[in-house]
């Protein structure tokens, strides 16, 4: 998905302006004096300005102080935004219908971003995907897009590594959602229970990450609570399987992690037999089912 026309246009009429400050309060390229020569110029005299903005990201408040271009406080706003700026590698994961999402590897964690294209599609933009690229990410509006310049890396990866990729992804989007406003927030509680539900996904899930499940749900009895629940979900999958091949048909059950420990014509029945059967302290973790 793309920014509306008119908000590219109006990105454009802020940012090249902006470049063209930073360019000559640098003195970049004195053979480029004017503003329409700048937008003319060569993308790696853009590329240079853009490099120095980042570097010197208080060039945004001279440049909203001074106000060259007369800009509106609506508009300067939109500029002073850009400050809250994400830069660096990331890895442009996979193009959805409302966005594109890509990847950045932190030292603690990944995260996801959702960006949105200016005037071409990122198909169009970057050579293939997932693919390796520089960039900057920036606010605007509600939304976030790309700062117009992008340097991938022509580098195709095998199988082994898209799948690498695939749960960099997963992992990020439990911890910290799919991000599409600069600054984000994160969420410790709900990122910790969308981490534990990921790493119960599958048994497979389960072998690979049995430290970090251990971890995380003797952090708090509502991360316990949600480890039972899910384990008795996954193991009522495939004990009600085996329950309707011996005929034992519109019934319903309670299953304690792998062990049923009551059973009933309904829901109601089946609840107050697990109270006779279970402590108090343990009723929470009980999945109760039907077949």
């Amino acid at each position: 998905m793309k920014l509306s026309p008119q908000d590219v246009k109006l990105f454009y009429q802020l940012n090249s302006p902006l470049l063209f400050f930073v360019h000559t309060r640098r003195n970049l390229a004195p053979d480029i004096p004017t503003y329409n020569d700048f937008v003319d110029t060569d993308i790696n005299t853009k590329f240079a300005a853009r490099n120095q903005l980042y570097d010197n990201i208080n060039l945004i408040d001279e440049f909203c102080h001074e106000n060259p271009f007369h800009f509106t406080k609506k508009e300067l706003n939109i500029i002073l935004s850009w400050k809250d700026f994400v830069r660096g590698k990331f890895i442009a994961y996979k193009q959805y219908q409302k966005y594109c999402a890509f990847i950045k590897q932190e030292e603690d964690a990944s995260r996801v971003f959702a960006v949105l294209a200016l005037t071409d599609d990122f198909a169009e933009v970057l050579p293939f995907s997932p693919c390796y690229v520089e960039m900057v990410l920036l606010p605007f509006k509600d939304s976030i897009i790309y700062d117009g310049l992008v340097a991938p890396y022509k580098v195709h990866f095998g199988s082994g590594i898209r799948a690498s990729f695939k749960e960099l992804f997963e992992i990020a989007k439990a911890k910290y959602g799919i991000i599409d406003k600069l600054p984000y927030v994160e969420s410790d509680v709900q990122s910790d229970e969308n981490l534990l539900r990921l790493y119960l996904k599958n048994e497979a899930n389960m072998r690979l990450y049995e430290d970090e499940i251990d971890e995380l749900i003797n952090k708090n009895r509502r991360l316990l609570i949600l480890f039972h629940q899910e384990m008795g979900k996954h193991n009522a999958k495939i004990i009600a399987k085996s329950l309707k091949q011996k005929g034992l048909k519109k019934k319903w059950f309670a299953i304690y992690d792998e062990v049923i420990v009551a059973s009933g014509t309904d829901r109601k029945s089946v609840e107050e037999n697990t109270r006779k059967i279970l402590a108090a302290s343990d009723l929470d973790f009980i999945y109760t089912f039907q077949v």
